[in-house]
């Protein structure tokens, strides 16, 4: 856990964020262990910003080319929670959303598996969202090891 100026960023070495690729990951013993291991560091690096249906708001900035990282299966599973009405996605390997799109969530996720479309430009974005106080969950090593910029050359 790193903290910003004002927000903070968590990196799990989780795999993988979606049930396509292996049910077990999400469900056990009919328990929704992790989607509530991905919603509790949302809910940790979330500051106290609110969607007009009152719950806070949430970016998933992963890879929807591929099926194994299905961001409609993690949106899914978050929003079953009911911890997160407002949840929109982002394929992050077509486009690299602006901190000015990231300051409408309280928290973003990204994960990916064939890169970004701009590594160092989305890093650069991420650390000053979190400089601004948004928070950053950030999922499973490959995506580590593939963002670029401030991100990481700034200690987040």
């Amino acid at each position: 856990i790193t903290a910003g100026a004002l927000g903070t960023a968590v990196a799990l070495n989780y795999f993988p964020p979606s049930s396509s690729v292996n049910p077990g990951y999400w469900q056990h013993v009919s328990r929704n262990d992790g989607s509530r291991l991905l919603a509790n560091a949302l809910q940790y690096v979330a500051p106290q910003m609110e969607c007009p249906e009152g719950a806070r708001s949430v970016a998933l900035l992963g890879d929807a080319k591929d099926d194994l990282w299905a961001m409609r299966d993690v949106k899914e599973k978050l929003q079953a929670l009911g911890s997160f009405s407002c949840i929109s996605s982002f394929d992050v390997t077509r486009v690299t959303p602006s901190v000015e799109t990231l300051r409408q969530y309280a928290a973003v996720m990204v994960f990916t598996r064939d890169g970004f479309k701009d590594a160092n430009a989305l890093g650069n974005n991420l650390a000053d969202y979190i400089d601004l106080g948004g928070g950053v969950v950030f999922v499973g090593s490959l995506t580590m090891r593939q963002i670029g910029g401030r991100v990481v050359s700034g200690g987040y």
